[in-house]
Formats: structure tokens, C-alpha cells, sequence
């Protein structure tokens, strides 16, 4: 093939020559890594394959090197943790790119209209601040009502109702060993319902806490 080409032609354009040779080589070289490896015993085989695979990084000796772990993802951990303590019901967790929230009812923390945890609420608070214990994230607290405004009680408005909730479950986690610098309380009162306020199911969605996680931002 090569002879038939005019030496003015090959002198015009060497460039396909220098492709082809290396296409050539390369192709050489596959064939003879292939025969190689038929000649080698499965034991032998078997350490050549784990070098070229992704599950397992090999060390200039041949032994599994030491390959940093990723730190486990919040989400799946706090998920779990739900599905275990079978909160699915009372318990709602979203995830974005910003932060993991976990949306839990009122109903199963406080009685209607006041702002004090009860013992047994307290004590299903237990194993998630134990959780959140272990982690860096800052957590901010947020507390909502409805829009039905108080007319009774010891608070004059649905913000001030709010932010009590959300300070009382700060003093829940702190308890439970969560560092006291890392929590923000913060009150939303009606201002930021997730449904509409007219009908008594809808009420009970916008009555809630919300923890929220925020994820580490990376460095730029």
C-alpha cells in the first residue's frame, strides 16, 4: 500500500503516516499483552485484572493500597435513622444541594398553643441529637405555626410561638451533647407555610420544626 503512494503525496502530507504507525504499534503491543496473559497460570491472571480494576487500587508492590474514605453522606445516615426508629409518619426529610432538612410535626413535640416538650418527646429527641452530636454541620432550628392568631396564653403572637418551639428544642439537643455553637434558633410564625391555611389539614402541615443542616461549602 505504501509503495503505491507518489513521494511527492507522502512528502505533502507525512502526517497519516506517523497515525498509522502508531496505530499499528498500539494494536502490536494490545496483542501481545493478550497473549501474554493466556500464558500466565489464573492465579497470576487474577493479580493483573485487579490492577486494571476500579474496586481495588494496587500499590507498586502489588498490595491493595490505602485508598481515603469518604466521610458517610448526613442524608443516608439521618434517613436511617428514621426508617430504624419508624418516624417515617412524623417525619419528613428533604434534601438539597445547600442543606438536608428534616420536617417533623408538632403534634409529636408539643400540645397545641404551647412551647414545652414533654418527656416523651424529649426522649424521641434523644437518638437524633446523639446522631447530630457527631457531625460539623451548623443546624438552624426553625419554628412555624398556622395563621389562626392567638388570642390567649402566655404568647402575644405565632412568631413569638415559634421561636419558643425552636429554643426548646436547641435545649433538647445541647442536652443531648450537640455543641451549643453549631445551633441557631430561629421563628417563622405563619409567614412560611408549605400549604395552604384553609382547611384543618393543611394547618396541621404549616404547624412544624424544621432542622436544617447546612453542607459545608467547598473551597473555590
Amino acid at each position: 500500500m505504501i509503495h503505491r503512494i507518489k513521494l511527492s503525496a507522502a512528502e505533502d502530507n507525512p502526517l497519516w503516516l506517523i497515525v498509522l504507525c502508531d496505530m499499528m504499534t498500539n494494536l502490536m503491543l494490545f496483542f501481545l499483552i493478550m497473549f501474554a496473559y493466556n500464558l500466565q497460570d489464573e492465579k497470576k491472571q487474577e493479580e493483573f485484572a485487579r490492577t486494571f480494576a476500579t474496586g481495588e487500587v494496587l500499590d507498586i508492590e502489588g498490595k491493595p493500597a490505602v485508598r481515603e474514605e469518604l466521610p458517610p453522606d448526613p442524608a443516608e445516615i439521618l434517613m436511617r435513622l428514621i426508617e430504624e426508629n419508624k418516624l417515617g409518619g412524623a417525619v419528613e426529610l428533604i434534601e438539597t444541594e445547600e442543606s438536608i432538612r428534616l420536617r417533623l410535626k408538632s403534634e409529636i413535640l408539643f400540645k397545641s398553643g404551647e412551647a414545652e416538650m414533654s418527656p416523651d418527646s424529649i426522649a424521641a429527641m434523644t437518638p437524633l441529637a446523639a446522631l447530630l452530636a457527631q457531625l460539623d454541620n451548623t443546624i438552624i432550628i426553625e419554628g412555624h405555626t398556622d395563621s389562626i392568631p392567638i388570642r390567649s396564653g402566655p404568647f402575644k403572637s405565632n412568631w413569638e410561638l415559634s421561636i419558643s418551639r425552636s429554643h426548646a428544642i436547641i435545649q433538647s439537643l445541647a442536652a443531648g451533647g450537640v455543641a451549643p455553637a453549631r445551633l441557631v434558633a430561629a421563628g417563622y410564625g405563619e409567614f412560611h407555610p408549605v400549604t395552604d391555611n384553609n382547611t384543618p389539614e393543611h394547618r396541621a402541615k404549616n404547624r412544624r420544626v424544621e432542622i436544617v443542616l447546612l453542607r459545608a461549602k467547598e473551597d473555590s
